[in-house]
């Protein structure tokens, strides 16, 4: 499994306390934290490496597809951002491979030697995020979590689900999309090796 964990971030010019906590312990237990921005941050912590967002998308995108889309006008910032998360993870890890990990992740143990990694979440979880059933049946006993990827450089499902994002962005811009990208994710969850979207970790 690759060394290098992928970090998102923009809003103020300073880490939330939990997120310099996710990168310092993926530093202490073995891995490079790259923490991708489109503006410096003065806070982040030693052993993190600090990258330009706009290598990977570029910022003019980020700008007609985000900043200034008509379909995001008056949501909130912490939204906005955490759905463009969708499209900077897929271009990261298609683009530069790796693992991925959000924000608010805190990573207690290294994960398992294996060739990808998908998330998923037990279905019997209890208060807000419990839910009756999964999103997905091809996932045993959970829903698909995009919170923690891993792949390799070029995974061909990446690509698909990298094209599957970039358009739902450029079609909510043009207040064509529908409101969820899921269906597109629960096709490709389908595709994948069954290994890639096993049964919870924890």
């Amino acid at each position: 499994m690759a060394e290098d964990v992928h970090y998102f971030w923009y809003g103020s010019g300073s880490l939330p306390e939990y997120t310099v906590e996710s990168i310092g312990r993926t530093a202490r237990l073995g891995y490079t934290p790259t923490l991708w921005v489109y503006s410096p941050v003065r806070n982040a912590p030693e052993g993190c490496v600090t990258k330009d967002a706009g290598q990977v998308v570029p910022h003019e995108w980020f700008r007609t597809n985000v900043l200034d889309s008509k379909m995001l006008a008056g949501r909130k910032e912490s939204v906005v951002y955490a759905s463009f998360s969708d499209v900077f993870r897929a271009a990261v890890l298609f683009e530069v491979g790796g693992g991925w990990f959000d924000v608010d992740v805190i990573p207690l143990r290294r994960l398992p030697e294996v060739e990808a990694v998908v998330a998923t979440c037990p279905r019997r979880l209890t208060g807000p995020y419990a839910r009756s059933a999964p999103h997905f049946s091809t996932v045993p006993d959970g829903d698909i979590n995009t919170s923690v990827m891993f792949a390799k450089r070029g995974t061909a499902w990446l690509g698909e689900y990298l094209n599957a994002c970039r358009a739902y962005f450029e079609a909510r811009n043009e207040r064509a999309a529908p409101n969820s990208f899921s269906p597109w994710l629960s096709i490709l969850v389908r595709k994948m090796p069954v290994e890639f979207a096993a049964g919870p970790l924890l």
